[in-house]
């Protein structure tokens, strides 16, 4: 997809992102089909998401506003108490990471 500056992938998940009208995302989501198509590859409809303004991404909210992390995990991490062992610290590390 290097020749789509407009879409990016992270494993089997790929973004189209656009910054002007809903026409010219629309004209780049069908480019990228037609890209798909000449790839030989397929999309599952039933996990796609379509003119949405807002998405949650890899732990990230993304929307016209920028890249913001999810409040729910932000929220997350606030609440959580000083920890007191290595099982405690541990989690706390794959939480964050």
């Amino acid at each position: 997809m290097g020749d789509l500056e407009f879409a990016s992938s992270c494993l089997d998940d790929i973004l189209i992102t656009g910054d002007g009208t809903f026409a010219d995302h629309l004209k780049k989501v069908q480019m990228f089909l037609d890209w798909l198509e000449k790839a030989n590859f397929r999309a599952n409809i039933c996990k796609c998401f379509w003119g949405e303004h807002s998405i949650e991404y890899l732990g990230y909210q993304i929307s016209r506003n920028g890249i913001q992390p999810q409040p729910k995990k932000v929220e997350a991490i606030q609440k959580l108490k000083a920890l007191t062992d290595v099982r405690q610290l541990r989690h706390f590390l794959g939480m964050v990471n």
